[in-house]
């Protein structure tokens, strides 16, 4: 029995940049003291203590501190400010008898020595560099990567991410590919793929704030396998300067098509200001180590990412860049208890906590990224202080006066954070801004160039929809106006008269609204097509919407995570829900598992309860019948009895139907066959892969099926079809 005792502080990335204090008997594996920090078995978030641990150990043996990191969200990217990982003192060995065999105070060394004595600063071996420039050409071999893209082919010099690789792409489906390799799996010291491509410097010339990165990637990275691609930017001052640290997103990038995707992304808020050379960096990573057996199974890896055709190119803009990102904005939501009456909180769609809580507690502010590295903010010339970026806000019904119905610490004045300027009018609309304040990281430190903002959980009410946008105005006194649905310009006019918004639901109070419309894929394209429907079927009256932002990102915004009661807030509003996923391919339906919300059990209850026995979901999406078919949770297993049926493939080009398939009606299903036959659009330059099903009966049946034509190569079709 040995014990040891130390002083320990910590202040890490809550959930994902963790510390673990291991021992190893010499025989070369370590094991996680469980005892440490109270009996977690690891130090997270952060603390500081005095700790004293009683092992079992006899004969020799060795001690570290393990610290294990994300790829995202710390010091270097900005969005979460630590202290850096853990900090150790005063460490004490004493054997079973309390007789000190080691100590180490760490007094006698040198600032930035990385060994102490006998105590050093170590990395294991790396999983090596995985990528590897090749020129792709059709010649069946190694140089031939796997390209399932009917509408695009990449025969040119490409950066693929698997060297070396002992793994191929049997389990390609549905056309395996043995003769690929893939990138690779963990190895047995229990690391995985983490590879980096970096650009050489490239002279920031030209001018304007606007910066562009431009690049082609081959995806077929399906969310499971958990291998992930991302982008960074890093800048210095002169030939000579030193870097500064690359700064990303935050976020992995997937997407399940086997398919060349042009991805266009704006950079310039993330090059420091006076820049005069900036490099950019290609991340993939294997996310197994974090997320196997949570988000994903860490199975059959393929080939992607591949990437080409990088460009940067700068745009000679003026004015402030805002960047806006979706799951930082205000989200639909309903009342904050259990009525349909009481306020609902104006918060942000990302829930803060870590996927390891099961609670779900959404950001309070909403949070945009502002710059002007050519001649910086301008200071709010209102207040007169703080910096000039603003919300600007306006409520339908138009009933509240900001500066007089807002809580105190919301009303004007330079000594509170979001204080309320005035009034303003634009594309036909009053709207009310307010000043936006620096925004703060869990830990306390500033975050560069972010601004956030709050209104009062207590002022917005059922049947409020807020709409709102963003502006800032520079030093020299150019302004910027930015929303998501529109995106950036310097006419107010123009982004006022597109802007986002946010809705307390249900709309109507007094009276059931009858359908809820949730749009599972916001800001992807599916609500004009919905919104035309219900006005052509005079509908628009019946029908409330609730958006889900960052729709592939699973950050616990779903339904589920705002409805506070089935009973009050859905069922005795709503009669239909219409559940539309577009061409989303995992997490069409949550149940608590790849997102915290449990979308699943709150339906259930909705079929379970509703007094009508008319009453219903309609599901419809790409891929939700896959999707949904293969969720094994007590939610998803129960709510599957409302609606019995199987996945013959996951591709309707699978079973010959055409990239756009027509669909048509099933002889003997009560439709209309001259109205209720259709053409699906799936073809370049994005392909789209349709659930094929077959019904269960009697529960279910079959109303419209694929068509199925066998005919000679330029011959039209006659006759009968052949169903799918």
């Amino acid at each position: 029995m040995v014990t040891v005792d130390y002083y320990v502080t910590w202040d890490s990335e809550a959930g994902y940049d963790l510390s673990y204090f291991e021992w190893d008997t010499c025989d070369g594996v370590y094991t996680a003291e469980a005892s440490v920090n109270g009996g977690t078995g690891y130090y997270d978030a952060s603390g500081s203590l005095f700790e004293s641990i009683n092992i079992d150990l006899t004969g020799q043996f060795s001690l570290r501190f393990h610290f294990v990191s994300d790829g995202a969200w710390s010091d270097e990217d900005g969005i979460w400010d630590t202290d850096g990982a853990i900090i150790i003192d005063s460490l004490t060995v004493r054997d079973g008898s309390g007789i000190i065999v080691a100590t180490e105070t760490f007094e006698d060394e040198a600032l930035g020595s990385t060994t102490a004595t006998d105590w050093t600063s170590c990395t294991p071996p790396g999983y090596g560099n995985l990528a590897e420039l090749i020129k792709a050409v059709p010649d069946g071999y190694q140089n031939d990567p796997v390209q399932e893209d009917p509408c695009y082919q990449d025969f040119t010099c490409l950066w693929t991410f698997y060297k070396n690789s002992t793994y191929n792409y049997a389990c390609n489906t549905p056309d395996p590919s043995p003769q690929q390799a893939v990138v690779p799996y963990g190895n047995p010291r229990g690391q995985y793929a983490a590879t980096t491509i970096r650009s050489p410097w490239i002279p920031l010339t030209g001018s304007g704030n606007s910066v562009t990165l431009a690049f082609d990637i081959y995806r077929d990275l399906k969310m499971d396998a958990l291998v992930m691609y991302n982008w960074a930017v890093r800048s210095k001052i002169g030939e000579s300067g030193c870097p500064y640290g690359f700064q990303d997103r935050g976020s992995g990038y997937f997407g399940d098509s086997k398919d060349w995707y042009h991805s266009i992304n704006e950079i310039g808020d993330l090059i420091r200001a006076g820049a005069t050379h900036i490099q950019v960096a290609f991340y993939v990573t294997d996310m197994c180590a974090y997320w196997c057996g949570t988000v994903g199974s860490g199975a059959c890896h393929s080939h992607g990412p591949l990437i080409d055709n990088v460009e940067v190119y700068r745009v000679a803009t003026d004015g402030p860049l805002i960047t806006l990102r979706d799951m930082f904005m205000f989200h639909d939501t309903f009342s904050h208890d259990t009525s349909v009456i009481n306020p609902g909180r104006a918060d942000m769609a990302i829930d803060v906590l870590p996927r390891s809580s099961p609670g779900i507690i959404p950001g309070d502010s909403v949070v945009i990224t502002v710059v002007d590295p050519e001649v910086g903010l301008g200071t709010d010339p209102y207040t007169g202080t703080g910096p000039a970026v603003y919300c600007f806000l306006s409520v339908d019904p138009a009933q509240y006066s900001f500066h007089e119905a807002m809580a105190p610490e919301y009303r004007g004045g330079p000594t509170v954070r979001f204080p309320y300027v005035g009034t303003v009018s634009a594309a036909g609309r009053s709207w009310d801004y307010f000043r936006m304040d620096t925004c703060f990281t869990g830990g306390g430190g500033h975050i560069l160039d972010r601004y956030c903002i709050d209104f009062n959980d207590n002022l917005f009410v059922p049947g409020d929809t807020c709409w709102f946008f963003f502006g800032a105005k520079n030093s020299a006194g150019s302004w910027t106006y930015a929303s998501l649905p529109y995106g950036q310009s310097h006419s107010m006019n123009l982004v006022a008269g597109a802007p986002d918004e946010f809705t307390i639901l249900p709309t109507m109070t007094f009276g059931p609204r009858d359908i809820l419309y949730v749009d599972c894929m916001n800001f992807h394209g599916a609500q004009p097509f919905f919104d035309t429907a219900f006005e052509n079927l005079n509908l628009l009256d019946k029908v409330d919407r609730f958006d889900v932002r960052a729709p592939s990102s699973g950050v616990g915004n779903r339904l589920d995570s705002r409805v506070n009661t089935v009973q009050n807030q859905l069922i005795a509003q709503y009669r239909i829900i219409i559940w539309n996923t577009g061409d989303l391919p995992r997490g069409c339906i949550s149940d608590g598992t790849w997102d915290k919300s449990d979308d699943a059990y709150m339906l259930l209850q909705f079929f379970n309860f509703h007094p009508d026995e008319h009453a219903g979901v309609y599901f419809s999406g790409d891929d939700i019948a896959e999707d949904f078919a293969a969720l094994s949770s007590f939610s998803a297993i129960s709510l599957r009895q409302y609606l019995t049926y199987t996945v013959t493939s996951p591709d309707h080009k699978t079973v010959g139907a055409g990239v756009n398939p027509a669909v048509l009606w099933t002889p003997g299903a009560d439709l209309n066959p001259d109205l209720d036959s259709l053409i699906i659009y799936g073809g370049c330059p994005i392909l789209n892969d349709f659930d094929v099903l077959a019904a269960s009966p009697p529960e279910s049946e079959v109303m419209m099926d694929y068509a199925v034509y066998n005919c000679p190569q330029g011959v039209m079709p006659t006759g009968p079809r052949v169903e799918g």
